[in-house]
């Protein structure tokens, strides 16, 4: 064993839950700012395409945020 094994281990360990969360924020966040345009152009009868914009937006920071996080490699020596 290395010394920089159970590093490597958490790291994985780490990244595969990024990917998760990544996944989960394509399936359901994706659609979801699709649902509530649509909900609220139902509501209005017109489409809000500023709100919809804004939170495409929102949707996008989330996930660089998230693929950043996830994949950053901290150095086990020196941190």
């Amino acid at each position: 064993m290395g010394a920089y094994t159970a590093h490597w281990d958490a790291f994985r360990k780490n990244s595969l839950k990024g990917l998760w969360y990544l996944g989960l924020l394509l399936v359901i966040g994706l659609p979801g700012t699709a649902l509530v345009a649509y909900g609220v152009n139902q509501f209005t009868g017109e489409y809000p395409f500023h709100l919809h914009v804004g939170l495409l937006s929102v949707w996008l920071v989330a996930f660089t945020w998230l693929a950043i996080r996830y994949s950053r490699v901290v150095c086990p020596r020196c941190r």
